[in-house]
């Protein structure tokens, strides 16, 4: 960040055969175009982004295709191009721990554990936010909803303009906390960032 004399990020070393050195051209490229994506893209916060070297930008657009169709609830078209987004690059957890999801939303609890056992061996390349994240999820199916709670508190504390707000609404209706669930909808706001055009955040500013 020119303005703010920040750096966002810094690739990790690119290593590739002497006699081929396009081939590091062509990652690097890759690497430096996911980067500006992720970065522009105003559905993923600071917090909320990723840590550690940036996706593909093949593996991005794969992921953004899975981002937009969990936004509409389209969890079974959203679900294939998270797996996809992590197949084209095996270093991007991040679309692995929005498969898992992905699965979850669609009720397939036995994927569920498989794809969160595959995060958890590769938790090393998620940043802290999205290691609660992966608490709070794990909480969720072992259907202990006060450590879900627990975490998506501090989820929503490090990312107080993320969706971990309403998942934290959610979770407090869920262990009948409503006025907690109300002050967390009402500190965000619907029609920007990760919230835009997620319609549920209207069926539980209700039901709170």
């Amino acid at each position: 960040d020119a303005v703010a004399r920040k750096v966002l990020i810094s690739l990790t070393p690119i290593t590739v055969p002497r006699s081929a050195p396009e081939a590091a051209i062509s990652e690097l490229r890759q690497r430096v175009m996911g980067l500006i994506a992720l970065s522009r893209d105003n559905r993923l916060s600071p917090a909320t982004g990723v840590s550690g070297r940036p996706p593909t930008f093949e593996a991005y657009q794969a992921f953004d295709r899975g981002l937009t169709r969990s936004r509409e609830q389209d969890y079974a078209q959203a679900l294939p191009e998270f797996l996809h987004a992590f197949q084209l690059d095996s270093e991007f957890v991040t679309a692995l721990l929005s498969a898992a999801t992905a699965s979850w939303n669609l009720g397939r609890s036995m994927e569920v554990d498989s794809l969160l056992k595959q995060v958890r061996r590769r938790s090393s390349a998620l940043s802290d936010y999205q290691l609660i994240r992966l608490e709070a999820i794990e909480a969720r199916i072992a259907g202990d909803g006060q450590a879900e709670l627990a975490a998506l508190r501090k989820a929503a504390a490090s990312a107080p303009h993320s969706q971990s707000v309403y998942n934290l609404a959610d979770a407090a209706l869920n262990t009948d906390r409503p006025e907690e669930a109300l002050e967390a909808l009402k500190s965000v706001d619907p029609d920007r960032g990760e919230m835009r055009g997620w319609a549920p955040y209207w069926n539980n500013l209700t039901h709170a």
